[in-house]
């Protein structure tokens, strides 16, 4: 139950900050550049951006090696980071796959799957929602 807490509360956090991030950056485009400006979803390329950031910080900084709890792990890791942004979590273990040795095949096919699935089940949930709702 604690674990659940941990991730609860982490995930809380980082979907609000998810929201605010997102929107200040974009807003701030906007203020800064006028509407003309391409936002090309800015904001949510620095949400993404900042979290692959974050958890490179923490994958060294948090291990048990320095004293960190797993729940400390679950809270800031799987909880903020991962309502932050599942990229830093695509990022992360892409990044695990590349330093081990003999899985660059892996970490490449982790890219081009998660991308070209990623938008192609986006695609195909748009035309399916698009036959049963309109």
């Amino acid at each position: 139950m604690q674990e659940l807490l941990c991730v609860g509360v982490g995930g809380f956090v980082g979907a609000a900050g998810r929201y605010y991030l997102s929107g200040w950056v974009e807003n701030w485009l906007l203020q800064k550049y006028g509407p003309e400006f391409p936002m090309f979803s800015l904001g949510t390329m620095v949400v993404n951006v900042t979290g692959c950031f974050l958890i490179g910080i923490c994958i060294v900084c948090l291990a048990p090696k320095h004293g960190f709890s797993p729940e400390t792990r679950l809270l800031l890791m799987t909880g903020f980071l991962g309502a932050l942004t599942t990229f830093s979590t695509f990022g992360n273990e892409t990044v695990e796959m590349f330093l081990k040795e003999g899985e660059l095949r892996f970490a490449v096919l982790n890219i081009a799957g998660n991308l070209i699935l990623g938008i192609g089940a986006v695609l195909l949930g748009r035309w399916l929602a698009g036959l049963f709702a309109g």
